[in-house]
């Protein structure tokens, strides 16, 4: 679980339409729910074009990150494009919430039965978020620097 005392650094809980951009903050926490009911996948962008793919594969219950070229600076030096992770839900779904900020995406589940953590280099931070129809609750909220 994340620290309590991410709640004194963090702003007030905004809806987010599917697929808006929306003010980029220096970093945010977004949480929906996700069905576990067949192969899907989300994505973070930016205006520029952009993003980090992120995919759920339903019969091996992973949750799978996929860092390439249409993610930012410097891709070819990763040493995992890729890193995935076995998703622990209820059955039908799970609440996933992510942590951005610019160079930096954590995503955990139920409560931190399922975390990930990736470097990643945009331009500028990932200020879209687009989810499956199926998908519901996408919120988020702007998180304040702690040096400031």
């Amino acid at each position: 679980r994340v620290v309590s005392e991410i709640d004194k650094i963090a702003g007030e809980w905004k809806d987010l339409g599917n697929g808006a951009a929306f003010d980029s903050p220096a970093a945010y926490h977004a949480q929906f729910e996700l069905p576990l009911t067949g192969n899907t996948s989300f994505s973070l962008s930016n205006e520029k074009g952009e993003q980090l793919e992120i995919s759920y594969n339903s019969i091996y219950n992973t949750l799978a990150a996929k860092r390439t070229s249409a993610t930012g600076a410097n891709p070819a030096s990763f040493s995992m494009p890729s890193v995935s992770g076995k998703l622990m839900g209820n059955g039908t779904s799970v609440k996933l919430d992510i942590y951005v900020d610019q160079s930096s995406v954590e995503i955990m589940s139920a409560y931190g039965t399922f975390t990930m953590t990736n470097l990643v280099f945009p331009s500028t931070i990932y200020n879209k978020i687009s989810i499956p129809s199926s998908a519901s609750g996408l919120k988020y909220r702007e998180l304040k620097s702690i040096w400031k």
